[in-house]
């Protein structure tokens, strides 16, 4: 009960989303077409140039329409449980920000089942997602661009271009960490000089924010 206790502190489910008062949908979908952008734009130009194309299409109908409806489910899920429940809950025990961010980041790598370069690549990505939602203190930003990436590889390996596959190469882990890194550099601009990030809705999490700094000058 107390390990519980202490992951969740009472915690509004719209904090998970970010310390701004819920998921701010206008950030998310601004977050979003920078990423295709900056991230699908030069992923698909570079995919195309290095990878064989097969001409084969590999998607059904249905299956088409399931990958475009489940897939950014399954990223924003993803998202509330790496960068939203783990990076938080190490967070509140460690006061280095940096720590958490690589915590979450292993645990994220730890889930997918990629040779060394690949379990490398998503902590690489890992980590730049958490700094996604550090910087902007929320999860839309890195929602975003979870989503374009694994829909990216997933249409294009549907439509016979690449392929998904668990044996990842140097230039499968450079490309999308550097494309990613773009985006990052471009999202942080956004947060502190164009405000897209700092709009505050008013809402339970002001009230857990409080307790939770009134515990810590407890300490």
């Amino acid at each position: 009960m107390t390990i519980a206790n202490r992951i969740v502190y009472a915690r509004p489910f719209s904090s998970y989303s970010s310390s701004r008062g819920g998921f701010a949908w206008g950030a998310f979908f601004k977050s979003l077409g920078v990423a295709v952008v900056l991230y699908v734009l030069p992923l698909t130009i570079i995919t195309v140039a290095t990878s064989p194309n097969t001409g084969v299409i590999k998607f059904t109908v249905p299956g088409f329409i399931v990958c475009t409806i489940l897939c950014p489910l399954q990223c924003v899920g993803e998202e509330y449980m790496h960068r939203g429940l783990v990076m938080q809950t190490f967070g509140s025990w460690i006061k280095i920000p940096v720590i958490p961010i690589i915590l979450q980041s292993v645990v994220f790598a730890a889930m997918h089942p990629y040779n060394l370069v690949g379990v490398a690549t998503v902590f690489t990505v890992g980590i730049i997602l958490g700094l996604c939602a550090y910087f902007t203190k929320g999860l839309e930003s890195s929602c975003a661009l979870h989503i374009v990436n694994n829909m990216t590889t997933f249409y294009l390996a549907g439509f016979g271009i690449g392929a998904v596959k668990t044996e990842q190469s140097m230039l499968d882990m450079l490309v999308p960490s550097c494309l990613a890194l773009l985006f990052l550099g471009f999202v942080i601009f956004a947060s502190k000089k164009l405000g897209w990030f700092s709009k505050v809705k008013k809402d339970d999490v002001a009230l857990f924010n409080a307790k939770i700094e009134a515990r810590k000058a407890k300490k």
